[in-house]
């Protein structure tokens, strides 16, 4: 009876303590930097905004896809090994205008990635299917432009994406 009552104590103690190395690790959580984009928006045009700060995370790319960005598309434009992987990634991208996808490179090359609502800041086209180091990730608030949408477009400041060659859905 001691033996079992032991176990139940070992396997309460590794939940508890899985849990709570889960609860401070740095894994990214994308409503926080949802968030974060958000508040900067509200501040109005002119607002910087540092990706590289606001993230918690290691991370030494990330990229911009638009609505209705489908896993070829993402497959090439990462050079994904896999339409698997690229669909993985997607989060149902594919099929939803709501949301940008931000998708990030992190140490070991790998990639993760996250939803942001458009309605709380919608990142303008030119900045989609483009790589950003994270030195280069400064943009700006704006009064999005008629010819382009998006309230959120690049900083005279930001220098330029890693990759010039615009691989945006409407191109592809």
């Amino acid at each position: 009876m001691v033996k079992i009552a032991a176990r139940w104590q070992l396997l309460a103690l590794v939940v508890f303590l899985s849990a709570l190395v889960m609860s401070c690790s740095d894994v990214p959580r994308a409503g926080r930097l949802s968030e974060a984009i958000e508040q900067k928006v509200r501040e109005g045009p002119g607002t910087e905004i540092q990706m590289a700060s606001l993230t918690t995370f290691q991370w030494d790319t990330l990229y911009f896809f638009g609505p209705y960005t489908n896993a070829s598309h993402l497959t090439s434009a990462l050079h994904l090994t896999s339409e698997r992987q690229a669909r993985q990634l997607l989060r149902g991208m594919d099929g939803r205008d709501d949301v940008t996808l931000l998708v990030f490179r992190i140490p070991g090359d790998k990639w993760i990635s996250m939803t942001h609502s458009r309605a709380a800041g919608d990142f303008g086209p030119e900045l989609h299917g483009r790589a950003y180091a994270p030195s280069q990730t400064r943009f700006r608030v704006r009064i999005p432009p008629a010819e382009l949408g998006g309230d959120i477009g690049p900083s005279e400041e930001g220098g330029a994406p890693l990759r010039s060659k615009n691989l945006s859905n409407d191109e592809a």
